[in-house]
């Protein structure tokens, strides 16, 4: 019975001590990844070096390719095509605090063919020129968001944004921007939104110098989603908004002599949304 009784108290001291160090121990960091997948140039794909300094970047050139950034990882390029081909697809996922994709040129997100970018937990996309996203392809999607509360997912554009075209006109391709909690979008230049292409600015996370609608949509489609003038500037042009709007101290929405803009929503009182 004297022998039992010790080995339980062995096996306790023992359990006890596990414990007490796996608190103790500092927990090891998440390793910096990046991994290039598929029909990607500068090639050859598979894990890359951290920061990886590319160049021009294509991901999806005639194939499907991918992009993994992840765990403050960064990716230093001077322009970037997604879906280069009408037959290529391309995916792009940005995961997590201080993880960076640098572009000192433009960004073209789904040029023929079709693109996915997820931008998650305080990553960031910042394209220093113009970036189009769904140039002639349909059905191209980028989501911004940070669910874990804890910092901001952020595409941040030093040109104009264009959605399902480019800045001579509509080319036939669609594109969803879809905001979530904790994410943002800012545009230092003109936010365009073509026929068929949608930018949900979730909890007010769209920012802009002004947003013209040409046949396009600003909907929202989560309970908190709100438009705010004195973040996004005026929207004026053709199509819906299919949100609460929040004027502002100066906000302005401005139709199209020739074409309808509808709205559907509701004004919130003059407050901070």
């Amino acid at each position: 019975m004297t022998e039992y009784k010790a080995c339980r108290v062995v096996l306790r001291i023992s359990v006890l001590l596990t414990i007490t160090l796996a608190i103790l121990l500092p927990l090891r960091p998440a390793v910096a990844t990046i991994v290039a997948t598929g029909d990607i140039s500068p090639g050859p794909d598979g894990t890359q070096s951290d920061p990886w300094n590319t160049g021009l970047l294509a991901i999806g050139i005639s194939a499907p390719g991918s992009l993994l950034i992840d765990n403050g990882s960064r990716v230093n390029s001077t322009t970037a095509y997604l879906a280069l081909g009408s037959d290529s697809t391309a995916s792009v996922t940005m995961h997590g605090e201080s993880t960076l994709w640098s572009i000192t040129g433009p960004l073209n997100i789904g040029d023929a063919g079709t693109a996915t970018v997820s931008i998650e937990e305080g990553a960031t996309i910042e394209s220093a020129g113009t970036t189009i996203v769904g140039r002639t392809s349909p059905n191209n999607y980028v989501t911004i968001t940070s669910l874990s509360g804890d910092s901001t997912s952020t595409m941040r554009i030093g040109g104009n944004l264009y959605l399902g075209g480019g800045p001579t006109g509509p080319a036939g391709g669609t594109a969803i921007i879809d905001i979530g909690t904790g994410g943002q979008l800012e545009t230092l230049g003109e936010t365009y939104i073509y026929h068929g292409s949608t930018i949900d600015p979730g909890p007010g996370g769209l920012i802009s110098s002004g947003v013209q609608l040409l046949g396009g949509n600003i909907t929202g489609t989560q309970p908190t989603s709100v438009l705010n003038l004195n973040h996004s500037g005026t929207v004026s042009g053709w199509g819906s908004l299919n949100i609460n709007t929040y004027l502002g101290t100066g906000g302005l929405i401005a139709g199209d002599s020739a074409s309808d803009l509808y709205f559907n929503g509701s004004l919130p009182p003059a407050r901070e949304k």
